[in-house]
């Protein structure tokens, strides 16, 4: 009996579970596909230094300035001495006719060693080390001024890209609340309709009102998505995590709107243009190409020391026929040390005539620095458009600002105004829907004006070179 209950009692805890299964799965289900709430929050700041440290040509650029610091340790090692070891053993078989005294036939069958250590320091090359050095220097000099430019030219990039994220934000913002308003109105004009205190004309129209906000709400998202896409791709960030851009803020935007001379910021642009300096630094390095090129007009003198020695093992020798047998020989170290010789040498090498090498590499030389300076000038011309154009880009962010903000001022009151009207009867529905069109397109602007005029900003530091990495 006790068994039976038992039985029962599993069977129905079974049954209990059978019918449990289709709500845990679909439960699991949910739980696998919905979307993760865990964001990762990425700030402007944020961004520009992922970009900076995750961009190739900056890894690039800072391998070329590595490269350069390694081609002036050599030529620093160019005004020390070098240090040379041979070492050499050789076995001999054969004859030898010696004729510095009485000619004689020697046989001789053995082996033989040598050893030298010698030192070489150059003591004049007509200055073409120190030219070599001072070439390097002024190259690594180009190559910071390069990767500096090559940070802004990415952090303003990245800052574009990143406004036009909190402009996309800022505008889904005022399309979903304008959205909002026209479905509340439309369920307003569906009840008035239905009672007849409205006509029919007015609901078509607000519903066709309403799905225009909603298609435009839709697009500005898909917008917003595309962008977010494209500057995760700049900054190589993962697209199937979750991110969340946060907004710039604009507080003390319409406060720091202050008038910049136009000549001032020029001469802070040709004082700190990163890609100007780094062709200023190209133009030394042509000046120092063309003393290197002259220096090959002078003499070369080297100083060099040298200590020798060597030693032999004869196993056999036989002089006209004789045959000279050794009791005993030393050993190859001792005969080493005790047969040093030194030897100290000045070499002076001058070409007194080179087929007009030195003359043509000396000319070519002088062209390129010619060609640097006409770099450098076209540059500061370039330069100072650039600051011109984006200075008036400025003055007009500034107008900007201010006639957005008086249009979107008088735009909320026409609307208030027409929508007490149409209340009391007095406006039309077509008068209410432009009004309100209107309003929607001066926050807009009002929004794009106050992104616009930080860009500006933005642009007035790149283009003087104050743009901070």
């Amino acid at each position: 009996m006790n068994f039976e209950k038992q039985g029962k009692k599993i069977f129905y805890s079974l049954l209990a579970f059978c019918k449990m299964i289709p709500a845990i799965s679909i439960e699991l289900e949910s739980y696998l596909t919905k979307p993760s709430n865990n964001f990762i929050e990425l700030t402007l700041e944020k961004c520009i230094n992922l970009g900076l440290q995750n961009s190739i040509n900056i890894i690039r650029d800072k391998n070329t300035l590595e490269l350069t610091g390694y081609d002036i340790l050599k030529s620093y090692g160019n005004f020390l001495p070098n240090l040379a070891l041979q070492i050499g053993n050789n076995y001999t078989y054969g004859n030898n006719y010696l004729t510095t005294t009485t000619p004689t036939y020697v046989n001789t069958s053995g082996f033989f060693g040598n050893l030298s250590i010698s030192s070489t320091l150059n003591l004049f090359n007509g200055f073409a080390d120190i030219s070599a050095l001072n070439t390097f220097l002024a190259k690594k000099d180009s190559d910071k001024f390069s990767l500096e430019r090559a940070k802004q030219i990415i952090a303003i990039d990245i800052i574009q890209n990143y406004l036009q994220i909190t402009l996309d934000s800022n505008m889904i913002e005022i399309a979903a609340q304008n959205l909002q308003e026209y479905q509340t109105r439309e369920k307003l004009l569906l009840a008035q309709t239905n009672l007849g205190a409205k006509s029919i004309a007015d609901l078509y129209l607000q519903q066709a009102q309403t799905s225009l906000a909603e298609s435009n709400l839709n697009t500005l998202k898909n917008k917003m998505r595309n962008d977010e896409i494209f500057l995760l791709k700049k900054i190589r960030l993962d697209y199937q995590k979750n991110y969340k851009f946060i907004p710039v803020k604009f507080q003390d935007v319409l406060q720091d709107t202050n008038q910049i001379s136009e000549i001032s910021l020029i001469s802070i642009a040709l004082s700190k243009r990163s890609d100007l300096k780094s062709l200023q630094a190209l133009k030394n390095v042509a000046a120092l190409g063309i003393e290197n090129a002259k220096s090959t007009y002078y003499p070369k003198i080297d100083f060099t020391v040298t200590a020798a020695s060597n030693a032999a093992y004869v196993n056999n020798q036989v002089v006209n026929g004789n045959n000279i047998s050794y009791s005993s020989q030393d050993q190859y170290p001792n005969q080493f040390l005790s047969n040093i010789k030194y030897q100290f040498l000045i070499n002076l090498n001058w070409t007194i005539f080179d087929k007009l090498a030195t003359y043509g590499n000396e000319n070519q030389a002088k062209i390129k620095y010619l060609q640097t300076k006409i770099d450098e000038n076209d540059e500061q011309q370039k330069i100072i458009s650039e600051v011109r154009s984006e200075y008036g880009n400025y003055k007009l962010a500034i107008q900007d600002l201010e006639s957005s903000a008086r249009v979107l001022l008088a735009s909320k009151k026409a609307y208030q105004v027409m929508s007490g009207r149409y209340k009391v009867g007095s406006a039309s529905f077509i008068d209410l829907i432009t009004s309100q069109s209107a309003l929607e397109q001066a926050e807009y602007n009002r929004s794009k004006s106050l992104i616009n005029f930080l860009m500006q900003k933005w642009n007035l530091k790149y283009v003087t070179g104050e743009l901070q990495n």
